[in-house]
């Protein structure tokens, strides 16, 4: 089922165990947040584990054979990083939803952004033998459904021409909107709010700090003597990467439809808002297709590092990165 079907009260009683899987790390994020607050309300424990290491799936194991004569309610989060399994801990996993008591819960979450979903026997053997909650990108009315529910959540009035722009604004990042519409339901909780301060609020989204940067770095005012990303917390250098990542792949998009279509309507095609079609304009004439795609594959290798599956420096590479969207220094070819 899709992630905006999902209702714990309606699904959970006839089910143990779930595969929540797909892209989007704010759907993921949202329907853990309907567990917690659902298993929460009844008293249930979490436990978190690591489904690549046989020690905690043993451990995991254990814990659901532990017949108490009192009750403890327990919820399992299994969290899968992408790694081939050992057959062992494949066969422990799909035997796993049987082991569970009427008082456990498990789910396993295999996020897989920018590389496809796992086609492992055992993947595919949980998702159609279980509940399996897809968590890959919205359209459509699905996209609507889920921002209503989002402005609900938040208490956020807007209007339907507001939420127009809004979508425009963040190019429909699931993660964006979450942060705007947060902003403005704490700002404004059940508030119809004026289309100028709707206008300062997504442009001060616009030029946050570490946004700022990657539009220098879009209209080739970077320099590497400007880059100070060594003191920028985590969440920040996470929130620049996937920005600069979404962005490229934009730049790549426009430039490729732009071979054969006006600029203008290469933009109207990949939904660029006016606002910053003037800062990727820069970056789109001056890097070659094949340019952008070297920037492109080299950002790629950022998701393993973040998920620590690659050794590096995070600020060192997306400054790295930084620099050859500018033009400061050429990215090499990845062939």
């Amino acid at each position: 089922m899709k992630s905006t079907q999902f209702n714990p009260k309606q699904h959970l009683d006839k089910h143990r165990f779930a595969v929540l899987h797909g892209s989007q790390t704010a759907l993921i994020e949202h329907v853990k947040e309907k567990l917690q607050e659902h298993f929460s309300a009844q008293g249930y424990r979490k436990r978190i584990f690591d489904a690549t290491s046989i020690h905690d799936i043993y451990e995991l194991t254990t814990e659901t054979k532990n017949n108490s004569l009192f009750p403890d309610p327990k919820w399992f989060i299994l969290n899968y990083a992408g790694q081939k399994l050992p057959k062992e801990t494949e066969n422990l996993l799909c035997n796993l939803p049987e082991q569970l008591n009427h008082d456990q819960f498990a789910i396993l979450i295999v996020h897989h952004a920018d590389k496809p979903a796992p086609k492992s026997k055992w993947f595919k053997q949980l998702c159609s033998q279980q509940l399996s909650i897809d968590c890959n990108p919205l359209y459509g009315r699905d996209l609507q459904q889920w921002l209503q529910a989002l402005l609900s959540q938040w208490k956020a009035q807007l209007s339907s021409s507001q939420i127009k722009q809004l979508l425009q604004t963040s190019q429909h990042s699931l993660s964006d909107l979450v942060r705007i519409v947060r902003q403005i339901g704490l700002a404004y909780p059940q508030q119809v709010i004026s289309e100028s301060t709707f206008q300062s609020l997504l442009h001060s989204f616009a030029t946050e700090p570490s946004f700022t940067l990657l539009n220098q770095a879009l209209t080739g005012n970077l320099k590497s003597k400007k880059l100070q990303l060594g003191t920028h917390s985590q969440e920040e250098l996470h929130k620049l990467y996937w920005q600069t990542a979404k962005t490229v792949r934009s730049c790549r998009r426009v430039k490729e439809l732009s071979q054969n279509l006006p600029l203008n309507q290469a933009y109207s095609q990949v939904k660029i808002p006016p606002w910053q079609q003037k800062n990727l304009t820069p970056a789109i004439l001056r890097h070659s297709l094949i340019s952008l795609y070297a920037i492109q594959t080299f950002l790629a290798t950022g998701d393993s590092l973040i998920k620590g599956q690659i050794t590096g420096n995070l600020p060192q590479f997306i400054e790295q990165s930084l620099l050859y969207l500018s033009g400061d220094q050429e990215c090499p070819l990845p062939f």
